[in-house]
């Protein structure tokens, strides 16, 4: 079954001696700054499946560096080789006080953001996933949980690459109720990465469970009078409406079963957390606050630069046509486009590796010689 994280609670460990003196190390999981999907469900994966580490705290850093020690190479999982020395092939990191895991970041084995790595088949949760079952010959997940999961995985997999452009059965504002756009609502209403955490690994475990029961036709009546609570206490704006119409038209097949409805549904069927409510009204709260902001998505940005070749775009031709490749956030920066701006995207082979940056420029005006771009993988606010 699923772990329900405890309040409070410290991992330690006791894994070497110093003078005869035992070594108490905690466990930490680090991450990037500003989290996506694909960095929390890596460390949801490890709290929930990997053993000795439920209670791990988490860590966030600047993108490209570790948690208590030096920037160092090493491949992704599935490149290493029997060849490679064991300190590449590290996973856990052993520091003095600490046992550190990094995740999406950090050029560990578990990141794909390494210099020339552009494989649109992994992400830090597809290797995260495939280290957890390597590393656990009794996961504490049924097998219907194991399924759901690795549904979500390649959910994951596919928005972290852009791959929803290509989405035929959820298009348009439709996709802001899917889990990687659930996730940036949130953060537009939680300055703190920690909190952010928190409530999406709640949001996992709902989604989780529900997928893990199959094909349901509609959500519970318990979570229905929730949510028509929330809906009645809000003033009737566009973006409560589309949220109302939303929760009326239950779907789970295909795209629409990483939905925001069976997350908060499978939510409240696991009974807990006591702050159910709480967490319905933050969640739906930032939903609507995205949803009035009405940013550009992924397809409408590729729409866009398209159809104007003064745009410099970033492009991979290994999966069908056009494919992004880098790190765009549906972030505030991008309304600038819906006021005369142009939107210009551009690869570069750096200290992070190989990814699109997005800069705005107003229409008709000369471009520097540098083009400012908004690197929002940097934020850490």
């Amino acid at each position: 079954m699923l772990y329900i994280e405890q309040k409070n609670a410290v991992s330690k460990s006791y894994s070497g001696t110093l003078n005869s003196v035992e070594i108490e190390r905690e466990k930490v999981i680090a991450t990037h700054c500003r989290p996506d999907l694909d960095a929390l469900l890596s460390g949801w994966l490890i709290k929930r499946g990997l053993p000795g580490w439920k209670d791990a705290y988490l860590a966030f850093t600047p993108v490209s560096t570790r948690w208590g020690t030096k920037l160092r190479l090493q491949k992704p999982l599935h490149y290493l080789t029997p060849e490679d020395s064991i300190e590449d092939t590290q996973v856990i990191e052993v520091l003095p006080k600490y046992e550190v895991i990094h995740v999406d970041n950090g050029y560990s084995p578990l990141d794909h953001h390494q210099p020339g790595v552009i494989d649109l088949d992994i992400c830090a949760a597809s290797l995260t996933w495939d280290y957890v079952r390597q590393n656990n010959i009794s996961l504490p997940f049924s097998k219907e949980e194991q399924n759901a999961i690795s549904r979500l995985v390649q959910h994951t997999v596919d928005v972290d690459h852009f791959q929803q452009v290509y989405w035929e059965d959820l298009k348009g504002k439709e996709q802001y109720f899917t889990a990687h756009l659930v996730l940036e609502s949130l953060k537009s209403v939680i300055t703190n990465d920690v909190v952010l955490a928190k409530i999406t690994f709640q949001l996992i475990d709902g989604l989780v469970y529900s997928l893990s029961q199959g094909q349901q036709q509609n959500i519970s009546i318990a979570t229905k009078n929730i949510i028509s609570q929330w809906i009645d206490k809000q003033p009737q704006t566009t973006a409560v409406s589309a949220i109302a119409s939303y929760f009326e038209n239950p779907r789970n097949d295909g795209h629409h079963a990483m939905g925001l409805m069976w997350m908060l549904d499978g939510l409240q069927q696991l009974q807990y957390p006591e702050s159910y409510e709480e967490v319905v009204d933050i969640v739906l709260s930032g939903t609507a606050h995205f949803l009035e902001k009405d940013l550009l998505l992924a397809k409408e940005i590729v729409d866009i630069a398209e159809k104007d070749s003064n745009n410099i775009f970033a492009t991979s031709q290994k999966r069908k046509g056009l494919v992004i490749t880098g790190c765009i956030s549906m972030s505030a920066e991008l309304e600038a486009i819906k006021r005369g701006y142009d939107i210009v995207f551009f690869s570069e082979e750096g200290p992070t590796g190989h990814h699109a940056k997005i800069s705005a420029r107003p229409i008709n005006k000369r471009r520097s010689k540098v083009d400012p771009y908004v690197n929002t993988r940097k934020r850490c606010d």
